[in-house]
């Protein structure tokens, strides 16, 4: 990640990521609400959230998990049980999309 953020890659070039945090940042914090305002249509919610190994994909989980748990006040164990993922999981996406956002600002 840290690579990413150093060659300029992240969030750079890429317009939907603008919007993504502009919905944020209107308080749009449901994830399916937030890609679905956006474009995503249906099912944008799972495409994004799903456990795929996709760099767009890991970036929109690591914003919402940050979101959720910080702005939201949405617990660990409930986004472990929405995304299928272990705790340990959800606390490293925390983390990188803190890292994410911070980049951004």
């Amino acid at each position: 990640m840290s690579r990413g953020i150093e060659r300029g890659e992240i969030f750079s070039q890429n317009e939907d990521y603008t919007d993504f945090l502009g919905g944020v940042s209107d308080g749009i914090l449901c994830g399916d609400d937030l890609l679905a305002h956006y474009g995503g249509g249906p099912g944008a919610c799972s495409r994004y959230m799903a456990a795929m190994r996709e760099r767009a994909a890991a970036r929109a989980r690591a914003i919402y998990c940050y979101l959720c748990r910080e702005q939201g006040g949405v617990g660990g164990t409930e986004l472990m049980e929405e995304l299928k993922i272990n705790q340990s999981a959800v606390s490293k996406l925390i983390s990188k999309g803190r890292a994410l956002l911070g980049a951004i600002n």
